[in-house]
């Protein structure tokens, strides 16, 4: 098979070189979202250094690294990749309908839950002791509430990512993150001209990627799979039971992962 002709997509293709075609393309996508972000990184890390300093600029990616703790895996949004799986390969479009509905509300669900926990705590937490930062206490709340915030954003849309993966059409979601990374280096150089200290480039560095997570989730669910729409009225426990069947085990994964690394 001519795996060339795949990715262009010349002549009558079966359904297994259509399926390769999907795996070529979204092996591209991911290739080239990954370089775009190497190639971002390079660029950024010495500009956000000379802007920040190397002790606040430590300051800022271990906030990022505190915030990245809110997207911890549960494996709900990877048990209705299971199960989408299953329903796209036998053409079920109501099951993959329940499926996305009962995964996003539980996702949002759980975005609530744990956006109330931080925020009823956020005011009782010496912040300034857990990130050692003596001054500042002002621009420190406000890049921890603005990173923790982002990152509670991205539960839900933790959905669109498995959507498309299941779909076997992952390079459109790698296309919308390289779009992301590169934006972001452009929001990157507008925070150091205009000043905007730690949470400026923590916006930088994360906003892009929730933005255009977000409008692709719109795009998702109003242009390219409109049928695939969460509606409240889908969420079937029965879906949550064979989801969970598959989320525990990625859960319990999860947290071998975690304790391994420590």
């Amino acid at each position: 098979i001519n795996l060339l002709a795949l990715v262009r997509g010349r002549g009558g293709l079966s359904e297994s070189e259509t399926r390769l075609r999907k795996a070529a393309f979204s092996s591209l996508g991911q290739a080239v979202s990954k370089g775009a972000n190497i190639l971002v990184t390079i660029i950024s890390v010495p500009l956000i250094i000379g802007y920040l300093g190397s002790a606040y600029y430590g300051v800022a990616m271990a906030i990022s690294g505190f915030a990245n703790w809110f997207l911890f895996d549960t494996g709900i949004a990877e048990g209705v990749k299971v199960r989408l799986i299953e329903t796209f390969a036998r053409e079920d479009r109501r099951a993959a309908q329940t499926y996305v509905s009962t995964g996003f509300f539980v996702l949002l669900l759980l975005f609530a839950v744990i956006a109330a926990g931080f925020y009823a705590s956020f005011p009782f937490i010496d912040w300034g002791a857990v990130f050692n930062v003596a001054a500042g206490q002002s621009h420190l709340h406000a890049a921890i509430l603005l990173t923790v915030s982002m990152m509670l954003i991205m539960i839900p849309l933790k959905i669109v990512r498995e959507i498309y993966t299941a779909d076997q059409r992952g390079f459109v979601f790698f296309l919308w993150r390289t779009a992301a990374t590169v934006l972001s280096l452009g929001v990157i150089w507008l925070v150091i001209k205009t000043d905007l200290g730690i949470p400026g480039v923590l916006a930088a560095l994360l906003g892009p990627i929730v933005l255009v997570t977000f409008v692709s989730s719109l795009f998702l669910f109003i242009k390219d799979m409109p049928w695939l729409m969460p509606r409240i009225s889908y969420i079937s426990m029965t879906a949550w039971k064979n989801m969970w069947v598959a989320s525990f085990g990625l859960f319990m994964f999860g947290i071998a992962r975690m304790a391994i690394n420590g």
